[in-house]
This record gives structure tokens, sequence and C-alpha cells, in this order.
């Protein structure tokens, strides 16, 4: 589970505060990740991390800086 956060994080830490849709698949294609990206959104916003701003644009929440 350590795993998993770091790489939240780290993810995170990737993105600007305000970051689109796109700028989040760019990332994780970058990272030599899956570009499928509903998952990590959904879990993301279920867990506080990001609030979603306009249609595919999402802003940090303070709980992402944690």
């Amino acid at each position: 589970v350590a795993e998993k956060t770091s790489q939240v994080a780290s993810l995170l830490a990737q993105l600007p505060q305000n970051f689109t849709r796109n700028e989040l698949m760019a990332v994780r294609a970058r990272n030599g990740q899956s570009t499928r990206v509903d998952m990590v959104i959904s879990r993301w916003k279920a867990n506080g991390f990001i609030t979603q701003t306009a249609r595919n644009t999402y802003t940090k929440t303070p709980k992402a800086f944690q």
C-alpha cells in the first residue's frame, strides 16, 4: 500500500495545480503507464486529492500535498 501511495504522490507531484485529463494521460504515458485515467481520476476524487473544476479539468486540494 505504501508503494501505491508513493506512486500516487509522485504522479500528483508531476502535475500542475490545475490540470486537464490530457495532461494526466501524458504524464502517465511518460512514466510508461496506461493512459486510461478514468479509474485514477475517480479514485483521486473519492480520496479528496482533487476536485473537478470544469469538464476534464481538475485542481489539486490541500490533501494532495500532505
